[in-house]
């Protein structure tokens, strides 16, 4: 697939987490690493990544609070929160996770991000378009996920190309990576993306041959995938017409409608 880059910073099962910058920590704000392995209840693969999880979002929880508060972090931190939440950790690290947690959420309300997380331990993050002009300051973090300096542009393309006060169907992009954290799947076979509204869901559409769409894949050198196995640690990109994105994104995988939020 073209333009296929991993995103910065997303948990690996092949390499070491990124090494965070060396600066002062406040004690209240991170917990004590030596102290960490306490603190989630799991055992074997489960335990490892859970503890790799909580170490993450303390670092970027501590970033935040010593005033690098980028959406990117922003982002980071609550990804992090979503995932530590499928696994079993004491009642103090719940309270303080919890806490942090709903500190970080009023500055997610418009983002344009999401992720989840699979019981079975599967990660996914969506990426989509800016619907308002104060969304342009996810930019930077939508690019840097991604991997790719115009990804932003191309998802806002996508949906200027197609503009609905035409009288043809208009579109919109999601890009979606899938990361197995247990290490058990090479691929992941999903049954589909949707965009629950209020009374109904948009479901992903195969490549209609439009010609608008077809100009903006071949300026920014993307394919729309029309197969759902998503290969561990990599990016699909599926199409939707009509509405954007709401509230959420729904990922349908081994029989469960997964929740992509973006708080």
């Amino acid at each position: 697939m073209k333009g296929e880059q991993k995103p910065q910073d997303v948990l690996s099962n092949h390499a070491s987490p990124k090494q965070e910058e060396s600066v002062e920590r406040k004690p209240e704000t991170k917990l004590i690493k030596n102290d960490q392995e306490s603190k989630i209840l799991e055992k074997g693969k489960r335990r490892e990544v859970g503890l790799r999880l909580l170490n993450e979002f303390s670092d970027y929880i501590s970033k935040i609070e010593q005033g690098e508060a980028s959406k990117y972090n922003l982002i980071m931190a609550s990804d992090r929160a979503r995932g530590l939440a499928n696994f079993n950790m004491d009642d103090e690290t719940v309270k303080w996770l919890i806490r942090k947690q709903d500190d970080i959420k009023q500055n997610l309300k418009d983002s344009i991000v999401y992720s989840g997380y699979s019981v079975s331990g599967v990660h996914f993050i969506a990426l989509t378009h800016p619907v308002t002009k104060k969304q342009q300051v996810y930019k930077e973090a939508v690019n840097k996920l991604r991997g790719l300096e115009n990804e932003f542009d191309f998802l806002s393309d996508v949906v200027m190309r197609t503009d609905s006060r035409s009288s043809e169907t208009s579109y919109f992009a999601v890009d979606v990576f899938a990361e197995d954290l247990l290490g058990e799947n090479k691929e992941i076979t999903i049954k589909g993306v949707s965009i629950p509204f209020k009374k109904s869901r948009s479901n992903n559409i195969s490549n209609p041959n439009d010609k608008r769409l077809n100009e903006s894949m071949s300026i920014y050198g993307r394919e729309v995938s029309n197969n759902l196995i998503i290969p561990n640690l990599k990016w699909n990109l599926f199409l939707f017409d009509g509405d954007t994105a709401t509230d959420e994104i729904i990922i349908r995988y081994d029989g469960e409608d997964v929740q992509l939020r973006r708080e």
